[in-house]
């Protein structure tokens, strides 16, 4: 499955230093018919969990809303089966250039998805929060004596 599944949204793999990058998926947009989106967006996050569990890290790169939408579908599609899975996915989105074969550049958007064990991604949520009400005790004290 998986083979069949990451060539529907390969493309051209190459990371922005030319390197072949595997972990690099190829989002379509406008090119997918309405009635197939979701469907594309189905199989795009189940290649996601795929890729991920192979690579530790999935990059997705689209170009234009319907494709950066379809991207963000997937991610939010993913992120619970991970979940269940014991992992946290994280996308860190980023904009980068692309330069076509025919010369021509354009601006990307590419998420870069992470994944942080459940236990890990828990225990550092409540340190935040003792650190935020510490932060917010302090602030109230000062407010208090000025």
């Amino acid at each position: 499955m998986e083979n069949d599944s990451t060539t529907k949204f390969s493309g051209t793999r190459k990371h922005y230093d030319g390197a072949d990058d595997p972990a690099l998926l190829i989002v379509k947009g406008a090119s997918v018919s309405k009635e197939d989106t979701g469907e594309y967006v189905k199989n795009l996050a189940s290649v996601i969990c795929l890729v991920y569990q192979k690579y530790n890290v999935v990059r997705l790169r689209g170009i234009g809303k319907a494709a950066n939408g379809n991207a963000l579908s997937a991610i939010a599609i993913a992120i619970p089966e991970m979940e269940r899975r014991g992992i946290k996915l994280v996308a860190i989105p980023s904009y980068k250039s692309v330069s076509f074969d025919d010369g021509e550049d354009r601006t990307a958007m590419v998420c870069e998805i992470i994944g942080i064990p459940i236990a890990t991604y828990n225990a550092e949520i409540e340190k935040s929060k003792v650190l935020i009400a510490k932060h917010k005790e302090e602030v109230a004290e000062k407010n208090k004596g000025a």
